[in-house]
Order: C-alpha cells, then structure tokens, then sequence
C-alpha cells in the first residue's frame, strides 16, 4: 500500500527545514520593527482613573481560550478519546536525539494559537518508535516498531513525522507530514488535515 501524504505545495514548503538529517535550516530574518511611544506636552500619557463606584459598567464576556497548555495523552488513551469523541488522532513522532524535533516542540507546539487548534480539533499523543512498548488499538496488537510501520504504510518518514489517523475506530485512514514546520505551515497544514476529514 502506498504512503499517502498530505499535498503541500501550496505551502511552499519545499525550501524550509524537512527534518533531521535532510537538510539545511533556512531561517526567516525579517526584521522586527518596534514601535515607541513618545510623552510630549502635546501628547501626554493618558493617566489611569478610579472607576465610580456607583456605575455599574457592563461589559461583554470574554472568551476564554481552550487552554494555554497543549494536552498530549498516552498512545491507547488518546486512541479511545479521539474514537469515542470523533476526532483525528494527531501523532507526533519523535526522537530523542533529534534536534527539529527539539525544535517543533520548543517553537510550534507552544504557540497559543497552535495549542488552541489542537485542543479543539484534535487529539495529540506523542509516540518516539525507539522507546519498547506495547499497546493494542481497535483489537489490533502492535510494539513500538510494528505500529511506526503501519502509520507510515511501511516507508521512512524520518523525524519528527506529524501522523494524522483520520477516523481511529471505524476505518484505517492515515496521512503524515514529515519534517519540522514553522507555526503557520502547521496552522494549513491542521486546517488542511480538518478538511480533509
């Protein structure tokens, strides 16, 4: 069977960092402009007031984010979760020794608005293949090596690898993303997967 991948292209993904041992970073330097602001006798720094406490100021609720922490769940409980609540079950494989890896969980998985997408829309388990386990999925019984072999229908994907099992408990549906991406690569990419489903 043949390794189906997600098509991104339209990303222009192709020149940025793919991961460990293939290739060079290719690194945004765009420059940060700050601006400052200037206290001046035509302009002066607003100063705070003391509300009334007779006035009774009505505002609109605000809407909490999701979460500000990603959740990552085991491999078998996050099966169930994502099976019984009909999600796609995001799995990240990962390394120990691998330094994109190090990096997607430093600068991708932290961003709020990737953790909020993922809370939301997904259910994420981290899987490093090089660690002896053993877990059973939907009746199936799999190791470490045995099921890093079924998610990516058998071929190398190096590290890190973003696996997206689309339906986990009715059908066998997966897709990777190998390689580190940047926030808003990974941003499309969710989206992409979501639309996919």
């Amino acid at each position: 069977m043949k390794m189906l991948l997600f098509s991104l292209a339209s990303l222009s993904l192709l020149s940025g960092p793919t991961g460990c041992g293939s290739g060079n970073v290719a690194t945004d330097s765009a420059a940060v402009e700050t601006a400052s602001v200037v206290e001046t006798e035509a302009n002066p720094r607003p100063q705070a007031q003391m509300p009334d406490s007779n006035v009774r100021e009505e505002s609109a609720p605000v809407q909490e984010p999701i979460s500000s922490v990603l959740t990552w769940y085991g491999i078998e409980e996050g099966y169930g979760k994502a099976a019984a609540e009909q999600k796609v079950l995001l799995i990240d494989a990962y390394t120990e020794w691998c330094g994109w890896c190090k990096v997607m969980d430093k600068k991708t998985y932290t961003d709020v608005r990737v953790i909020e997408a993922l809370n939301r829309d997904f259910v994420c388990v981290k899987f490093n293949p090089e660690i002896a386990k053993s877990f059973n999925l939907g009746g199936k019984a799999f190791n470490q090596t045995s099921f890093h072999q079924w998610l990516s229908y058998g071929e190398s994907t190096g590290y890190p690898t973003t696996f997206f099992w689309m339906h986990p408990g009715k059908d066998e549906v997966r897709y990777n993303q190998p390689g580190y991406l940047e926030v808003d690569d990974f941003l499309r990419l969710l989206a992409l997967a979501l639309n996919s489903k």
